[in-house]
């Protein structure tokens, strides 16, 4: 009993001590640190994965213009001609000007002197899905 009575009583000593040295601490400005600034805004967060650097607001404004430019791109339809069965459950499609294609495939298509790609998600036995992936000039390459 008495072993428990000295550790409770060391316990509130120790915690008392806590609580008066942190009185005792300036606060954040007096430090001289500027938690608003932009030195506090690019220190590495521990927890980022390694070699990943945020988006700074001019990129942010940059990447918000190109979001602008391809809401206006005006994306040609891939005409599909035909789906037949290739064995299980797999099927292909006939796309024209492209030819044989199956999930899986990158498609490409060259129109008013962009390139535009796709990739083929699924063929199924009613038509095809598929996910827009990039629109480049055709010089860029």
């Amino acid at each position: 009993m008495r072993t428990i009575l000295q550790s409770v009583l060391v316990f509130a000593f120790m915690l008392e001590a806590g609580c008066a040295l942190a009185s005792d601490a300036p606060p954040p400005s007096a430090t001289g640190i500027d938690l608003q600034g932009e030195a506090f805004r690019s220190l590495r967060d521990p927890f980022w994965p390694v070699a990943f650097k945020p988006v700074s607001e001019s990129e942010k404004i940059e990447n918000s213009k190109i979001d602008d430019l391809r809401a206006k791109i005006s994306w040609p339809a891939l005409p599909l001609r035909g789906v037949t069965h290739a064995g299980g459950k797999n099927y292909v499609a006939v796309i024209e000007g492209i030819g044989l294609v199956e999930a899986g495939d990158i498609v490409v298509k060259e129109q008013d002197s962009l390139i535009y790609r796709w990739r083929i998600d699924k063929v199924t036995s009613v038509g095809i899905s598929s996910t827009r992936l990039d629109v480049t000039e055709k010089g860029d390459h």
